[in-house]
């Protein structure tokens, strides 16, 4: 069977120089993912003839697959930490906001939707640390969005929609979903929010840079990068974040970087976040 698939690989253009056939049959019968190495392909160029594109690579090694592989994998490990430290804190915001504003909100919550699996045992007098407790993240923005509209407050009403986009990528990361396999594909309708852009320009990042916000999983990224700043007050978390953001994007990522030196796509969406870290964690080194 790896045989089939390396014979795949080669019709398709894709060489074995960086890495022997011998090498990449042992990492596929090792890691038995030769359908999800696959899903990277389509971040690489294909040759284009008599009008159209054919299935045929350029410039794509076996190689540059297991690479992107691994970066994916611990990229993977590095969201689900800052994701939940975004859902901690989130916590610790509302539960602040309600002792400045009134707990009644609990008894409307409970009481609308009581078919809730999660709330349906609960009492009127359950207190905001357990309701939040009791929330998976999902629940928890469905909540958020609830209070912030019940009590009007307009400065966290412009945070629930991002939110809601870093839950979807946080299914994405606890069903160990490839983050980077589809780079490529973009809309044209998408709408920044204007903090988020305010946000991009601080990064000095121009609107033709910005054009790669209209992939779904960068967006999420930059929301995730965004409201980790405005949602996580420990020093120490944020140092700890930041010193795992250099390990994977200034050390990791760029072990390889001559794998990519002809991918524009790559080194554009790796160019967009590094204005992004270097900028919003104090991260300064020269990465050229």
């Amino acid at each position: 069977m790896v045989d089939e698939q390396i014979e795949l690989l080669k019709q398709e253009n894709i060489t074995f120089e960086k890495i022997s056939i011998e090498e990449a049959k042992e990492y596929l019968i090792k890691n038995n993912n030769y359908r999800n190495l696959c899903l990277y392909k389509n971040l690489f160029e294909k040759y284009y003839i008599d009008g159209k594109y054919v299935n045929k690579y350029i410039d794509l090694d076996f190689a540059y697959l297991k690479d992107l592989a691994i970066i994916d994998f611990e990229l993977r490990l590095l969201l689900y930490d800052i994701i939940s430290d975004i859902e901690h804190y989130l916590k610790f915001r509302i539960i602040n906001l309600i002792i400045n504003k009134d707990n009644k909100v609990i008894r409307k919550y409970l009481n609308k939707d009581k078919r809730n699996k999660y709330t349906k045992n609960l009492s009127e007098n359950t207190s905001i640390e357990d309701l939040l407790d009791l929330l998976p993240f999902g629940k928890l923005i469905e909540f958020y969005e609830f209070f912030v509209k019940t009590s009007k407050l307009k400065e966290d009403k412009k945070y629930v929609n991002l939110l809601k986009e870093i839950v979807t990528l946080r299914n994405r990361v606890c069903h160990n979903n490839k983050i980077l396999a589809n780079l490529n594909e973009t809309v044209e309708n998408y709408i920044i929010n204007p903090d988020v852009l305010d946000y991009l320009k601080k990064c000095k990042i121009d609107k033709e840079s910005r054009n790669v916000i209209s992939n779904s999983t960068i967006r999420q990224l930059t929301y995730t990068l965004f409201m980790f700043n405005i949602l996580v007050t420990s020093e120490e978390i944020k140092e700890h974040i930041k010193e795992l953001l250099h390990k994977l994007f200034f050390e990791r990522i760029i072990k390889n970087k001559n794998f990519y030196r002809k991918n524009k796509l790559l080194k554009s969406v790796y160019k967009y976040f590094k204005k992004i870290i270097m900028k919003n964690f104090e991260i300064a080194i020269d990465t050229h």
